[in-house]
């Protein structure tokens, strides 16, 4: 059952690869709302589904307030975003749902890497497993990946070093529609927009968007992180985290939240709940509350109307150190 749109990457593939194994296909419309969604896994028995994060922020929302379930759901692709571990967690403890979180483009026709399981993992510690299952996941055949630093140098894969993602395939695309200018660099690599991790068994984790990290004081805050940190509290619904100009550290973190329905939350209470799980340089500056989030068509938050929304929120704000 895909939930993800058709004209998202063809919903990821899913309309060709259900006939291919012979799956019952369950398409449901432009009715993606909790109450729908919930019903036609219910009644169609679906046990695999792909979908952005935000589709699943509304089903729980319907899930908490009517007390319905989804327990024939085994699998769920889930990508577009990174995802909040929380929201890992959940399925796999109430419905027994195990999440293969994706990473792709477009430009990669879409698929570039998937959170499975490896004979490697299986070695690893409870904790360190259950970190590794969190991340975007390893390559897929066909198609190499690399981070790179400020001056194109390539970094280490010990999980860490932190960089530009590029990556290089037959099939990733070279440019765009009515644009003659390559994109690729002379060995045939493709900037890819987003920045990332990738650790010794080839495990990789999105950090943010090269345009959605945070520079404050020289300094990278991930709003990935800070997000995820955020997604854990109970009363929270959706989360964003987006730059604001700063007269002395240049940039500072604004977060921006919608509360679920019939919850009560104040900023202090919820920097309260962030301060022991990051950085205290990490913290947002201000929280800002909202009935609704700006969204695209795919499902993501509109990231561009909430930096230039909140981009001068700080400058008549006295705002002190963050070290």
């Amino acid at each position: 059952m895909p939930l993800a749109p058709m004209f998202h990457a063809n919903a990821w593939s899913t309309p060709y690869l259900a006939p291919m194994v012979g799956a019952k296909l369950v398409l449901p419309g432009p009715r993606l709302d909790g109450k729908s969604v919930q019903s036609l896994i219910a009644a169609e028995g679906a046990t695999f589904t792909v979908a952005v994060p935000t589709v699943f922020t509304m089903l729980f929302e319907y899930l908490d307030a009517s007390g319905s379930r989804i327990d024939s759901l085994k699998r769920a692709v889930i990508g577009g975003s990174p995802v909040p571990p929380s929201m890992i967690e959940r399925l796999a403890s109430l419905y027994g749902c195990a999440v293969l979180q994706v990473w792709g483009m477009t430009e990669t026709s879409p698929l570039g890497t998937m959170c499975t399981p490896t004979p490697a993992l299986d070695e690893l510690p409870a904790d360190d497993r259950r970190s590794k299952l969190q991340t975007a996941g390893r390559v897929q055949y066909g198609m190499e990946l690399k981070i790179v630093g400020p001056n194109r140098e390539r970094l280490s894969h010990d999980g860490k070093s932190s960089g530009d993602l590029w990556v290089r395939s037959g099939w990733a695309a070279k440019g765009y529609f009515r644009d003659e200018t390559s994109r690729l660099d002379a060995d045939g690599w493709f900037p890819t927009g987003d920045v990332a991790t990738i650790d010794d068994i080839g495990y990789m984790r999105i950090t943010d968007r090269t345009k959605d990290v945070i520079k404050s004081g020289g300094e990278w805050i991930s709003s990935v992180d800070v997000e995820s940190a955020v997604y854990a509290h109970p009363a929270v619904k959706m989360a964003a985290v987006v730059a604001a100009a700063h007269p002395k550290w240049e940039e500072r973190p604004v977060l921006i939240v919608v509360l679920k329905e019939s919850q009560l939350l104040n900023e202090t209470d919820l920097i309260d709940f962030l301060r022991p799980r990051m950085a205290r340089w990490w913290l947002p500056d201000r929280v800002v509350f909202v009935p609704e989030m700006p969204m695209t068509a795919t499902g993501k938050i509109r990231k561009t109307v909430l930096r230039e929304t909140y981009r001068e929120i700080l400058q008549s704000h006295a705002v002190g150190s963050p070290a």
